[in-house]
């Protein structure tokens, strides 16, 4: 049996072909419910008292919301979906409003051409 000169490696596991696929599917899946949850809180803070400030309690609370309302019953999902969006979800500007943050959060999910 070789020896290992003090190094440690980690066991090298490779996902068959057809694990890798459901892989790619699941990632482009959260990958689009995410830009949609995302336009639909832009939606929601256009529409709802725009000129009001966006506090990080309305970020965390609707990031929640919205994920969980579109999971359904899995709560390992909406934990995914969540943690997905709130680093999607900038942290709101001190001076910001809902508007402001709708126009940028819109810009953003642009940008990720979901």
């Amino acid at each position: 049996m070789p020896e290992r000169n003090g190094a440690t490696s980690a066991p090298t596991s490779h996902l068959t072909q057809p694990d890798e696929a459901l892989r790619q599917v699941h990632a482009q899946a959260l990958h689009n419910l995410v830009g949609s949850i995302a336009t639909l809180i832009a939606d929601y803070l256009t529409e709802t008292r725009p000129a009001d400030r966006i506090i990080e309690a309305s970020r965390k609370y609707l990031a929640s919301s919205y994920a969980n309302d579109r999971t359904g019953q899995d709560p390992e999902y909406a934990t995914e979906v969540i943690e997905a969006l709130l680093r999607l979800l900038p942290s709101p500007r001190s001076t910001e409003t809902r508007g402001e943050y709708a126009l940028r959060l819109r810009a953003i999910v642009g940008r990720t051409h979901v």
